[in-house]
């Protein structure tokens, strides 16, 4: 099945303190972007004009699923972002495999995105349907 790694997202304490840590070593780091919806302060580290496979930080900074899980779990991985051509047979592919349909997906299937859960696994996989993959 054809897929493409989108971006690997760490929950953190403070983007900005973590991106200075990163920026430290010559890392690039993106500028915060606040997306009140989520509920989260977010940065790219590195750019999707260089390259695939991002890492993104990720700060709770409202009451949510991103605030609940860091109080749950505190700093971690959150989740893996793919891409793929068919996010329906993606999912039926994973579901053959043990992986569960979140509840959130019942919302942001409108917009071709899935998320995926399997019990005993803190990390979730977010599926994003696109018309063609990333070559870099």
């Amino acid at each position: 099945m054809d897929s493409s790694l989108s971006h690997i997202a760490l929950l953190v304490p403070a983007v900005e303190i973590s991106a200075q840590f990163l920026n430290t070593f010559n890392i690039e780091t993106g500028k915060p972007e606040t997306f009140d919806s989520e509920g989260t302060k977010e940065i790219y580290v590195g750019s999707y004009e260089k390259q695939k496979g991002l890492l993104l930080l990720l700060e709770a900074i409202s009451e949510g699923p991103y605030k609940r899980a860091l109080s749950k779990r505190g700093p971690s991985l959150h989740h893996i972002a793919i891409d793929v051509l068919d996010v329906q047979n993606f999912i039926h592919y994973a579901q053959s495999l043990g992986w569960k349909l979140h509840p959130s997906s019942e919302q942001t299937m409108q917009y071709d995105t899935a998320w995926l859960y399997l019990k005993g696994i803190p990390t979730l996989i977010e599926v994003h349907q696109k018309r063609e993959l990333s070559s870099r």
